[in-house]
């Protein structure tokens, strides 16, 4: 039981890392856009560039459904189980308790 809590913690833990990191990217890549434009580059290396912030826009969403999955996920497993004598009281679960009020403060 522990080992379960403990993996799908790290599940949700990384995907809500990676949330991050693809969210900063994406602002990132929009203020290089704007700046590209605002200096008047080449138009074809703008077309690039707004390429690349496209697939950068496009992770997001995908990041973010992934998240509300582990976030459900999570969330079930531990309100099924917090009463098992394994979990109960446990470090891991603390942690997952603690990781689930983050994601959540943040959405």
């Amino acid at each position: 039981m522990a080992k379960h809590l403990k993996i799908k913690t790290g599940v949700l833990a990384r995907i809500f890392k990676e949330l991050g990191k693809y969210e900063e990217e994406l602002v990132k890549e929009e203020a290089k856009t704007s700046k590209m434009r605002e200096e008047g580059k080449d138009p074809h290396d703008i077309k690039h560039q707004e390429q690349v912030q496209e697939e950068a826009a496009m992770m997001v969403p995908d990041c973010k459904r992934r998240l509300e999955a582990a976030l459900q996920d999570l969330t079930s497993y531990v309100d099924e189980n917090k009463d098992d004598e394994e979990i109960a009281g446990s470090e891991e679960l603390e942690k997952a308790q603690e990781l689930l009020n983050n994601v959540n403060n943040s959405m």
